[in-house]
């Protein structure tokens, strides 16, 4: 089921982060008001938080950027 699933939601979470998330279409992407709330979509939204927090560890550690504590 996953391997079904995978490119679907794969292609959704980065369509996300290269578009945003807009509550219409046409809206300034600039505008953070114009952004719909992440809350709005429970288990997409728990998806992307991960990613991203993925993708900008890995960037933030390849390139000496991560804080040491």
């Amino acid at each position: 089921m996953v391997d079904v699933l995978l490119p679907y939601v794969t292609a959704m979470i980065n369509t996300s982060l290269r578009e945003g998330l807009l509550k219409k279409p046409g809206l300034d992407a600039e505008e953070v008001k114009n952004d719909r709330p992440v809350s709005n979509l429970t288990f997409v939204s728990k998806l992307v938080d991960r990613v991203v927090s993925s993708r900008l560890v890995s960037y933030l550690t390849t390139h000496g950027q991560m804080p040491q504590l």
